[in-house]
C-alpha cells in the first residue's frame, strides 16, 4: 500500500500511538525537495536553486521572473512561496495550490508555461513539510498554509482580492475551497476536486459525518465567487462524480470542463484545458464577474474541522481508502456520463452540463495525441504544460520510473504510446490486486487504534484548543531578575509556570510564550517586565477563544518615564505587536455590562440611611421606624426627667403606635425623675423592656424594640453613671428586613463622656446591598469590582463596588460591600429607559501599569497630582493575529501621543479585506483608571470592538483618530467617567486649553469653547463606522461625537480618500444611549483644524474647527443623490445642554427618546444659503420629556439644584433655575417634526419651559419650510412652543434669527389651526388682519404662503437693513445682518408672498447688491423697493447662479419703465422702475423655475438679481418718510385663516409608549391612580390602567387584575373586586386561584384599618409579610411563578393620603417566567452585527 511494507504499517500504528502522526504519514507523502532557497545577508532576498529532478525547461531569463521567499503561518511553520511574473500586463494572479507529491521546484516550469499562455501571473506555495517549508503536512496546516499565502499575496504585492483567482488541483482543492469560502476573489478554479474523504472511499455516502475529512462538499456552497470545475471523466483517483456533485452545490458555477477520457493526472494534455482557461480568464471574468465587497460571506459561518482523536482516525481511514482506490475500474463513456447526469440532476440542468463536455475534437498541436488516442506526447512532465519550445531530450531512453498514485503520477515519459499502454494496464492489475488487502489492513488498524485511544483519551489526551497543552512546550521559569533581557526565538516554545520579573521580552522568529493554566484555575502568575515585543512570527498566548484561561494571569509593566531605554515607535512600558506577531489573550467569559432593574438608593435604603447624634437632649429621645421600608416615621423627645406631662405624652404616643413598628429609645442626660409608673408599664408591655423599671439617675439606657413584639424582639442596654462619665456606651441594636429584602439595622445609644451626655441613632443597610440586574451575571464572582453609572447630570456620581458572596442571590442579582453614596435609577421613567449601566471591572487576565505614588517628571503634573505614566498596548500593521477578549487593563495609557491602553496603529484593513481569515476583534475588555483613552483605532479599518467597558479615563475613550478609519464596528460597549486630558486640544478642559499654548502661533490665546472642550466617550472621526447598542454614560463634554475631517490628519496626513468624510453616508447607528454629559449626549457637527498654526490662523493643529458640514451623498459623490443618515433608537437623558445636537443635511432621527436634557434635540442645517444647496432633517416616532420623575440626587459635582416638574419638587437641574428648558429646538432648517410626543414641560416662576423652541441669540436665517405635523402634547405641557422674550438667556432677543423664527403647522396639531404658520408675535412681515396672537407663546398664528429673500451687499460693513411691508409701515423689521466683519453683509428675512416691501439702510446705499429668491416655487413673487439717493443710475441683471462652480447662465438685463403702473403690468418681464421722488428702486422678484425637493434654489440654479448702483452720495439711504403713506396698502389676507380644530388630534404622537435599550423585550405599561381621602370624597376613582385601558374602582375595596405574563399584546385573564370585609376570601383567592405565569395588580380605594393579606403576598414577590394597618392606599405588583422578578413592589401611604400617580413597565414573555414561545425573538441588533461584521 503506497509502497509501504507491512512492517512500516505496523510501526505507523504502534510507535507511537498518535493518530495525528499516523494521518500525516499516510495522507501526505512529500517528495524529496527539488530545490533550495538561499537568503542573502540582508535577510530580505532569496535565491532559488533547482536540482536536476526539478526538470527546469526554460532558460535563466525565465527563471529571473521567479521570486521566492519564506513566510510564517499561524501555526508557526515557515513555508516557501513563489511568485511567477508571467506577463507584464496580467490583470489576474492565480493563487495555485498544487497536487500531492510535487513541490515548487517541479512545478516551476509548469507555472511559466501556464501563466504565459493564459496571461496571468502565478503565486504558489509549498505545504508544510514540502520542499523548503518547515513543519509537517496536516489538514490543519493546509488551511494555515494557504491563509499565510493569501496574506503574503495581499500585503507583499498589494494584489486586491478582485484580481486573485484561487486555483486548486487535486489535494490542493481542499485549502482552495476553504479559503474561497471565507474570502471573495475574482474566481475559483477546482481541478480534479474531491467532495470529501469519506465520499472518495464510499461513493454511496450521502451526508457528511462528524469524522469526515476535507468536507469540500459542505464548504463550496459558501463560495460567492464564480467557480470553474475541471474534471476528467476517467479519473482513477477521484471519481468524476465528485466534480459533478461540487458543480451542483456551487452558488455561482460557470460552464464546467468535463474532459472525456482524461484521468487524474493528464487533464493538462488535452487541448480544451488551455482553451477553457483562456476563455474563462480573458472573456468571462471580464464580461460577467466583478467583486462585490458587500456580498462577502461570513467567516463566522465556517465551522473549523474538529481536532478530536476520533476525527483524526477517520481522516486517516479516508485517506487510506483514497490512496488505494482503483483508478481504472470505473469508466465513463459518453453514455454513462449522460446516465449519471440524468440521475443526479434535473432535466433543466443536463443541457447546461453537457455543453461542457468535449470529446477530443479540440487539441493543441504541440500536445495532440498520436493516432487519435489519449497517450501523452514525449517530453510531458505530469503537472506541467508542455513548453512552447521543444523540451530537452530525455536523459535515459525507454525508461520510466512510476511512483504511487499518491505522488500524483509524477514520472519521466520516454515510452512509445504502445509501451505506455502496457505499463498502464500493469498498474491497473496491480492496484486491483492490492485493493482489498489494503482496505482490510486499514479497517483493522482503524478499529484497533480507536479502541485503544478511546480507552485512554479521556485521561491523557490534551485539549488541542488549549495553547498551554501543546506537547512541544517546555516549562519556563526565568526567576526574578530585573536585568535579564529575554529573547524567545525560533525553537523556543515556553510555558510560563510561575511568577517572574525580567527587564524585557522579545518574542520573534517563531518563538512562543504561553502562560500555564490549570483546569481548576488555581494558578496565579504575574510576569513583570518593562516591555514585551512580539514580531516576525513570534507569539504570546494566554488562553484561546476555544479554551479560555481559567487561572489568574497578570502582566505588570513597570518603569518610570525618566528612566531606562525608550524603544523606537513603542517607547516604554508596553506590549508591542509588529509585523508577523501574534497576541492572543482570552480570559474567562464574563457578562461585560448590564442595566439595573431596580433603583439603587443612596445608602441602600429607599428613604436613605439615618444618623443622629446630640449632646444633652435631656429625657427620652424616641424614633419610630417603618419596619417595611426603614423610613423614619416620627422623631420625638420626651423630657421625662423634668415634666410628668411629658411622661403621659410618651405613654399615649406608644399606645397609638401600630403593631410591628420599630421603636428606638435613648436617654439624654437623665430621664427618670418624672417618669411615671404607667409609662414604665407601657414601655414594658408594648416594647418588652426589662431594664426600664430599675433605671436610675443619669444612667445611660438605650432600647430597640418592636411594638407588641414582646421581650424577644427587644434589645436594650444600660450603663451606670460614674463621676460625669458612664461605664461605656449603652448600645442597643436590632436587625430587620424591608419588604424588598434589604437587611438593615436600627441602633440606639446613650453615654456620658467627659461630663457630657450623648445620645444618638443609626438606621443603615447592613451585610451588603443587593443589586437587581437585567442580564444573567452568574459569571461575576465575589471579590470582583463593578461600576454603576450615574443617572443624573453629573458623571461623577458613578460609583465602584466590590461584590460579596451572596448564596441567596439569583443569577440576576449581586450583593455589594460598599454603601451607595448616590441614587442610581433602575426604572423606566415616563417611558424612557433611565436604568443605570453596571459594568464589570475585574477579569482574570490583567495587564496593568505599575505606578508611582505621585506625579513626577514631565507628566503634566501641573494638571494631575498622580502618576499618569501607565503601560500601553500597541499593534502595528501586518501582524499575524491579534484577538483580545475578557482582559482587564488597569493603569494603562500615558499622557503622550500614541500611548494608549489598546492602540491599533496604522494597521489598515484588519478583517477579510486585509487577508485575515479570522477578523481582528477586542471583546469583553475592562479598561479602567486609564491615563489616556480606552481604545484607539488609528488608520485601521474593519475592527470589531465589542462588550468593552471603559471607565475613568483621561481624554476621548473610544477614539477613531485620523479621519480615515472606516468599517469599524462598536457593539455593546460602555464608556463612563470620561475626563479631560492634555494630548489634543479637543481633549482639554478650560484651564488646560488656556495654559497649553506651545503649539499656537504667536501670542494667540485659545478660546476654550470653540478650540477645545470636546472630550467624548466615543470620538468618531469618520461616518462610515457602525455603532450598535453602545452606552456613553458620562463624559465631560459629549457622549458620542461625530466629526468630519476635511482631509486625513496625523500620521495619515497626505493620504487620499475616495470620498470626503462629510460626504460619506453614515454607517449603522442603532440603539445607543447617551447621558450624564455636559455639552451633548450625541453631537454631530464640526471638524478639526488640518493645518499647522500660522499667522493666518494661529490656532493649534487639530483644535476644533467649525468648517465641516455633514451632507452625505451616495458613494460620497456630491453629484449623486443625497443619502439620509439614520439615527435609529437613541436614548438621551440627563445631559446638561443637549440630548443631541445634529447639524447636517438629510439626517433622520427616529424611534428615539429625550428626557431631562437642557434641550432635548437641536437640528441645525448643514449650512445656510448660499453655502448649502438645501436639505432636510426629520425626527419622527420619538418621545420628549421635559422634567421626569427622575428627580436626581444632590452631590457628585452636580452644579444646579432647584424646584421643577409637574409637582414642583426639589430636583437637580441641567443649568441654573432660569434656563429655558426645551424639548425640540429649531436652529434654521428646514426640519420636519412628525409623530412625536411631548410630556411634562411645565414653566416655573423662574424659567420658560417649552416643548418646542428656537435657538437663542440666533443671528442666522430660519426657513419657513420648517414644518410640524402629528405631534401630541401631554396634559402637563403648558407651552407647546415659545418664541423667547427679553431676559435671562434670551438677552434682548433682537438678532435676525430671533425675529424671523417660523414654522409650518401642517395639520394643526400644535396650534389647532390646520395649514397655519407660526411666527413671533411682533413679526409683521408675515401677518395679515386675521392672524391670531398667542400671547403666552409670544407667537402669532397666520395663514399664507411664505419664502425668503437673501440680500447680499458688498463693501458695506456693519450696515443695518430695514425691511417694511407696505401693509404695516409702522412695524418695520430691522436686521443687523450676518458676518458683520466679512467683505459683504447678508440678510435673510422671511416674507409673505405676493406682497410689496421696501428696503432701507442705516448708511449709504450699497453700490452692489444681490437679491436671491430663496424657497420660491415657480411663479411665486414679491415686489421690492430699495432705497437709493435720487441721482442714482442702475444696471440691473438677472441670471441663474450655479453654486458648485460659480458660473452664471441665462443672464438677462433689466430695462427701466416710467411708472409703477407700467411695472405692475409687466411684472413677469425684466423691468425696473426708479421713483426718484422717493428714492425707491422697484422691481418684481418672480421665480421662473421649480425647486427640487428641499433645495433653496430652482432646478436651473439660484435665481439672482444683481443691482449695481452708481451714485456719489454718501447720505443715509432711508426712504421711510417719503415711501409712506404713499405706498401704503391696506392689510389683506390672501389666504383665509382656517377654523380651529375641534377635539384632540387623532393618531398624533408617537405610536411607541416605551423606549428602552432592550427593544426586543415587550414592556407592558401599567399606571395606578390612587386618590387620597379628600379626592375619594370628591368621587375620584382608583384606577389601574393597562396599556392605555382603564379599569376603575369606584367603591371602597380592592381591585385585583390578573394579566397573562406570556401574552403580547397583554391578555387580562381575571378582574376581581373585593370589599374590605372579604379579606379572607381574597386571601384564599391569592393563594389558590391565580394561574401560573401571571402578573398580579392590586389597588385599594378607601381607608384601610387592617388588611391581613400580607402572608399571601409573599409568594407573589414580597420578601416578608408587610404591615398593612391604618393605610390610606395600598398598591401591589406581583408575579405568580417560580421566578421572582425585580419589578414586584408594594406601595403604601399613611392614613387619609393617596399615592397619586404611579407608573410601572412590566416586561412580558421572559424566558424566566417559563413562557413557551412559538417563534424566536428577533434581535435587530444581532442582525445588524452580522450584517456589518461578516468577517468577525
Amino acid at each position: 500500500m503506497n509502497n509501504l511494507s507491512f512492517s512500516e504499517l505496523c510501526c505507523l500504528f504502534c510507535c507511537p500511538p498518535c493518530p495525528g502522526k499516523i494521518a500525516s504519514k499516510l495522507a501526505f507523502l512529500p517528495p524529496d525537495p527539488t530545490y533550495t532557497l538561499m537568503c542573502d545577508e540582508s535577510g530580505s532576498r532569496w535565491t532559488l536553486h533547482l536540482s536536476e529532478r526539478a526538470d527546469w525547461q526554460y532558460s535563466s531569463r525565465e527563471k529571473d521572473a521567479i521570486e521566492c521567499f519564506m513566510t510564517r503561518t499561524s501555526k508557526g511553520n515557515r513555508i516557501a512561496c513563489m511568485f511567477v511574473r508571467c506577463s507584464p500586463n496580467a490583470k489576474y494572479t492565480l493563487l495555485f495550490s498544487h497536487g500531492n507529491a510535487v513541490d515548487l521546484g517541479q512545478m516551476s516550469s509548469f507555472y511559466i508555461g501556464l501563466g504565459s499562455r493564459i496571461n496571468c501571473n502565478i503565486f504558489s506555495y509549498d505545504y508544510s513539510g514540502y520542499g523548503a517549508s518547515s513543519g509537517k503536512p496536516t489538514e490543519k496546516n493546509l488551511y494555515a498554509d494557504i491563509e499565510a499565502a493569501w496574506l503574503a499575496l495581499r500585503t507583499r504585492y498589494g494584489i486586491r482580492p478582485e484580481n486573485v483567482i484561487i486555483y486548486g488541483q487535486s489535494i490542493g482543492t481542499v485549502p482552495s475551497v476553504d479559503l474561497a469560502a471565507r474570502y471573495e476573489s475574482a474566481a475559483v478554479i477546482l481541478h480534479s476536486p474531491l467532495t470529501s474523504g469519506m465520499r472518495v472511499a464510499f461513493p454511496d455516502t450521502k451526508k457528511t459525518y462528524c469524522f469526515d475529512a476535507f468536507p469540500n462538499i459542505d464548504k463550496i456552497s459558501k463560495i460567492t465567487s464564480p467557480v470553474l470545475i475541471i474534471h476528467g471523466t476517467e479519473d482513477e483517483v477521484i471519481d468524476f462524480s465528485h466534480g459533478l456533485a461540487l458543480f451542483e452545490r456551487c452558488q455561482r458555477p460557470v460552464e464546467p470542463l468535463w474532459v472525456e477520457g482524461a484521468g487524474h493526472n493528464d487533464v493538462e494534455l488535452y487541448g480544451q484545458y488551455l482553451e477553457r482557461l483562456k476563455q474563462f480568464v480573458s472573456q468571462e471574468l471580464k464580461r460577467n464577474f466583478r467583486l462585490k465587497e458587500d456580498s462577502h460571506s461570513n467567516p463566522n459561518d465556517i465551522i473549523p474541522f474538529s481536532n478530536t482523536l476520533l476525527v483524526r482516525l477517520s481522516s486517516l481511514l479516508s485517506f487510506l481508502i483514497l490512496d488505494i482506490k482503483n483508478n481504472g475500474s470505473n469508466k465513463y463513456p459518453r453514455t454513462k456520463v449522460n446516465k449519471i447526469l440524468k440521475d443526479k440532476y434535473p432535466r433543466t440542468k443536463v443541457n447546461k452540463i453537457l455543453k461542457g463536455l468535449c470529446f477530443g475534437d479540440i487539441r493543441l498541436k504541440l500536445m495532440q495525441p498520436k493516432n487519435g488516442n489519449s497517450h501523452h506526447s514525449s517530453g510531458y512532465v505530469p503537472g506541467k504544460v508542455v513548453p512552447l519550445r521543444p523540451p530537452p531530450p530525455p536523459k535515459s531512453q525507454a525508461s520510466a520510473k512510476f511512483t504511487s498514485i499518491r505522488q500524483e503520477a509524477q514520472a519521466s515519459f520516454g515510452f512509445s504510446s504502445e509501451e505506455q499502454q502496457v505499463q498502464r494496464e500493469r498498474q491497473k492489475q496491480k492496484r486491483h490486486k492490492n485493493t482489498f488487502i489494503c482496505f482490510a489492513i486499514t479497517s483493522f488498524s482503524f478499529f484497533v487504534a480507536l479502541a485503544v485511544i478511546l480507552g485512554i483519551s479521556s485521561k491523557y489526551a490534551p485539549d488541542e484548543n488549549c495553547p498551554d497543552q501543546n506537547p512541544r512546550l517546555r516549562n519556563w521559569d526565568p526567576g526574578q531578575d530585573s536585568a535579564k533581557q529575554v529573547v524567545i526565538k525560533e525553537g523556543d516554545m515556553f510555558r510560563l509556570t510561575s511568577d517572574a520579573t525580567v527587564n524585557s521580552i522579545v518574542i520573534q522568529d517563531g518563538g512562543l510564550l504561553v502562560f500555564g493554566d490549570d483546569k481548576d484555575g488555581s494558578r496565579n502568575i504575574t510576569l513583570r517586565t518593562h516591555y514585551i515585543l512580539i514580531k516576525d512570527g513570534g507569539a504570546l498566548h494566554i488562553g484561546a477563544e476555544k479554551c479560555r484561561y481559567k487561572s489568574k494571569a497578570t502582566i505588570a509593566l513597570y518603569g518610570k518615564s525618566d528612566e531606562g531605554e525608550s524603544m523606537p515607535t513603542f517607547g516604554k512600558k508596553f506590549i508591542g505587536v509588529e509585523a508577523g506577531g501574534t497576541l492572543e489573550l482570552h480570559g474567562t467569559q464574563k457578562a461585560s455590562w448590564t442595566l439595573l432593574v431596580r433603583t439603587l438608593n443612596s445608602s441602600g435604603l429607599t428613604f436613605g440611611s439615618y444618623a443622629f447624634k446630640k449632646d444633652f437632649s435631656r429625657g427620652l429621645n424616641v424614633r419610630v421606624i417603618d419596619q417595611d421600608t426603614a423610613k423614619i416615621l416620627e422623631i420625638e423627645r420626651f423630657d421625662t426627667h423634668e415634666f410628668q406631662n411629658e411622661s403621659r405624652r410618651l405613654q399615649k404616643f406608644l399606645r397609638d403606635q401600630d403593631p410591628g413598628r420599630i421603636v428606638a429609645i435613648a436617654v439624654g442626660d437623665s430621664a427618670v425623675k418624672s417618669l411615671l409608673q404607667g409609662t414604665i408599664q407601657m414601655i414594658q408591655d408594648r416594647l418588652g423592656s426589662k431594664l426600664i423599671q430599675g433605671l436610675g439617675y443619669r444612667q445611660a439606657w438605650a432600647l430597640v424594640g418592636v411594638i407588641d413584639g414582646g421581650s424577644t424582639s427587644c434589645n436594650e442596654s444600660v450603663r451606670n453613671y460614674e463621676n460625669h462619665s458612664s461605664g461605656g456606651k449603652a448600645l442597643a441594636q436590632r436587625e430587620f428586613y424591608t419588604v424588598d429584602g434589604q437587611k438593615f439595622s436600627v441602633t440606639a445609644y446613650s453615654e456620658w463622656k467627659e461630663g457630657i451626655s450623648f445620645s444618638g441613632f443609626w438606621v443603615e443597610a447592613i451585610d451588603g446591598v443587593k443589586l437587581h440586574l437585567l442580564d444573567d451575571v452568574s459569571s461575576w464572582e465575589p471579590g470582583d469590582q463593578i461600576v454603576v453609572a450615574s443617572t443624573d447630570y453629573s458623571m461623577y456620581q458613578a460609583e465602584e463596588f466590590t461584590l460579596l458572596p451572596c448564596p441567596e442571590c439569583s443569577r440576576f442579582q449581586v450583593k455589594v460591600k460598599e454603601m451607595p453614596q448616590f441614587l442610581h435609577m433602575g426604572e423606566i421613567i415616563d417611558g424612557v429607559d433611565m436604568r443605570a449601566e453596571v459594568g464589570i471591572l475585574t477579569q482574570n487576565i490583567v495587564v496593568r501599569g505599575e505606578m508611582e505614588d505621585s506625579c513626577y517628571a514631565e507628566n503634566q503634573c501641573q494638571f494631575f497630582d498622580y502618576d499618569t505614566f501607565g503601560g500601553h498596548v500597541m499593534i502595528k500593521k501586518n501582524f499575524t493575529s491579534v484577538h483580545l477578549s475578557h482582559v482587564e487593563l488597569k493603569h494603562m495609557g500615558q499622557q503622550h501621543l500614541g500611548r494608549y491602553p489598546v492602540h491599533f496603529h496604522l494597521c489598515g484593513d484588519v478583517d477579510y479585506k486585509g487577508g485575515y481569515r479570522h477578523a481582528t476583534f477586542v471583546d469583553g475588555l475592562s479598561i479602567h483608571h486609564s491615563f489616556s483613552r480606552c481604545i484607539t483605532v488609528h488608520g485601521t479599518n474593519g475592527l470589531l470592538i465589542k462588550d468593552t467597558v471603559g471607565f475613568d479615563t483621561l481624554g476621548h475613550c473610544f477614539f477613531l483618530e485620523d479621519g480615515i478609519e472606516q468599517r469599524n464596528t462598536l457593539f455593546h460597549n460602555l464608556g463612563l467617567l470620561t475626563k479631560p486630558g492634555t494630548l489634543l486640544p479637543t481633549d482639554r478642559n478650560n484651564s488646560m486649553c488656556i495654559t497649553m499654548r506651545e503649539k499656537v502661533f504667536g501670542n494667540y490665546i485659545p478660546v476654550p469653547a470653540t478650540d477645545c472642550m470636546a472630550v467624548s466617550t466615543f470620538w468618531i472621526a469618520h461616518p462610515n463606522n457602525n455603532l450598535i447598542n453602545n452606552a456613553a454614560a458620562g463624559s465631560q463634554d459629549a457622549g458620542i461625537w461625530y466629526l468630519f475631517h476635511k482631509e486625513p490628519t496625523g500620521e495619515s496626513s497626505g493620504l487620499q480618500l475616495l470620498a470626503k468624510p462629510e460626504l460619506t453616508p453614515l454607517g449603522i447607528f442603532y440603539n445607543n444611549r447617551v447621558h450624564s454629559s455636559f455639552k451633548a449626549g450625541l453631537f454631530i457637527d464640526k471638524g478639526v483644524k488640518t493645518t499647522n498654526a500660522s499667522a493666518a490662523d494661529p490656532r493649534e493643529y487639530l483644535c476644533l474647527d467649525n468648517s465641516a458640514r455633514f451632507r452625505p451623498h451616495q458613494d460620497g459623490d456630491p453629484e449623486k443623490p443625497r443619502v439620509a443618515a439614520l439615527i435609529d433608537r437613541l436614548i438621551a437623558f440627563k445631559n446638561n445642554d443637549n440630548g443631541a445636537w445634529v447639524r447636517g443635511g438629510d439626517i433622520v432621527v427616529q424611534n428615539s427618546a429625550f428626557a431631562d436634557n437642557g434641550i432635548g434635540l437641536t437640528f441645525a442645517s448643514d449650512g445656510s444659503f448660499p453655502s448649502d444647496e438645501g436639505s432636510s432633517q426629520e425626527v419622527s416616532e420619538s418621545l420628549f420629556v421635559g422634567e421626569s420623575r427622575n428627580y436626581g440626587f444632590q452631590g457628585g459635582q452636580n452644579k444646579y439644584v432647584g424646584t421643577g416638574g409637574i409637582d414642583l419638587k426639589p430636583r437637580t437641574l441641567p443649568r441654573n433655575r432660569t434656563f429655558p428648558i426645551r424639548g425640540f429646538q429649531i436652529y434654521d432648517g428646514p426640519i420636519h417634526l412628525t409623530r412625536c410626543t411631548f410630556q411634562k414641560y411645565v414653566p416655573t416662576l423662574d424659567r420658560y419651559t417649552s416643548a418646542i423652541g428656537f435657538l437663542m441669540k440666533n443671528s442666522w436665517q430660519i426657513t419657513p419650510r420648517n414644518n410640524i405635523s402629528f405631534v401630541k402634547f401631554g396634559p402637563h405641557v403648558s407651552l407647546n412652543v415659545f418664541f423667547g422674550k427679553p431676559g435671562p438667556w434670551f438677552e434682548d432677543c433682537e438678532l435676525d434669527g430671533d425675529k424671523n423664527s417660523i414654522f409650518h403647522d401642517i395639520d394643526g396639531s400644535v396650534t389647532g389651526y390646520k395649514d397655519a404658520y407660526v411666527g413671533r408675535m411682533d413679526n409683521y412681515l408675515i401677518r395679515h388682519p386675521s392672524c391670531i396672537n398667542v400671547t403666552k407663546w409670544n407667537a402669532v398664528v397666520c395663514s399664507g404662503s411664505y419664502a425668503q429673500v437673501y440680500v447680499q451687499t458688498w463693501s458695506t460693513p456693519n450696515l443695518t437693513m430695514t425691511i417694511t411691508r407696505d401693509e404695516y409701515p409702522d412695524y418695520p423689521m430691522v436686521l443687523r445682518g450676518i458676518n458683520q466683519k466679512a467683505a459683504f453683509s447678508q440678510y435673510q428675512p422671511v416674507i409673505m408672498l405676493e406682497k410689496g416691501y421696501t428696503i432701507h439702510w442705516n448708511g449709504p446705499a450699497p453700490k452692489i447688491a444681490f437679491l436671491y429668491l430663496i424657497n420660491f416655487n415657480k411663479n411665486d413673487w414679491i415686489r421690492v423697493g430699495l432705497c437709493y439717493p435720487p441721482n442714482t443710475s442702475f444696471q440691473v441683471t438677472f441670471g441663474f447662479l450655479q453654486r458648485h462652480n460659480g458660473s452664471l447662465s441665462k443672464m438677462e438685463e433689466y430695462e427701466p419703465v416710467h411708472s409703477l403702473e407700467e411695472l405692475q403690468k409687466q411684472q413677469s418681464e425684466r423691468k425696473f422702475y426708479f421713483d426718484s421722488s422717493t428714492g425707491l428702486l422697484f422691481l418684481y422678484l418672480k421665480a421662473k423655475s421649480h425647486r427640487d425637493g428641499h433645495s433653496y434654489c430652482s432646478s436651473q440654479g439660484c435665481e439672482r438679481v444683481k443691482i449695481q448702483a452708481a451714485t456719489d452720495s454718501k447720505d443715509i439711504s432711508n426712504c421711510m418718510a417719503k415711501a409712506y403713506p404713499r405706498y401704503y396698502r391696506k392689510p389683506s389676507a390672501l389666504k383665509s385663516m382656517p377654523s380651529m380644530l375641534k377635539g384632540l388630534c387623532q393618531g398624533c404622537g408617537t405610536r411607541q409608549v416605551v423606549f428602552t435599550s432592550d427593544p426586543h423585550i415587550s414592556y407592558l405599561p401599567v399606571q395606578f391612580r390612587s386618590p387620597s381621602q379628600a379626592e375619594i370624597q370628591r368621587g375620584d376613582a382608583s384606577v389601574i390602567s393597562i396599556n392605555g385601558t382603564d379599569f376603575p374602582l369606584r367603591s371602597v375595596g380592592v381591585l385585583l387584575l390578573i394579566v397573562d405574563a406570556c401574552s403580547v399584546p397583554f391578555r387580562l385573564t381575571e378582574k376581581k373586586i373585593f370589599s374590605f370585609t372579604d379579606v379572607s376570601r381574597m386571601e384564599e383567592y391569592l393563594k389558590t386561584s391565580i394561574p401560573p405565569r401571571s402578573v398580579v395588580l392590586l389597588s385599594t380605594r378607601g381607608q384601610i384599618k387592617q388588611f391581613n393579606i400580607s402572608d399571601s403576598l409573599v409568594p407573589l414577590g414580597l420578601a416578608k409579610p408587610a404591615n398593612l394597618y391604618n393605610k390610606g392606599s395600598t398598591i401591589f405588583l406581583g408575579f405568580n411563578g417560580n421566578f421572582k422578578p425585580s419589578w414586584t413592589k408594594l406601595y403604601t401611604s399613611p392614613a387619609r393620603q393617596g399615592l397619586g400617580l404611579l407608573e410601572q413597565f412590566i416586561p412580558l414573555q421572559l424566558d424566566e417566567y417559563g413562557c413557551h414561545r412559538a417563534d424566536t425573538i428577533r434581535r435587530r441588533d444581532l442582525e445588524l452585527l452580522k450584517q456589518t461584521s461578516k468577517a468577525h
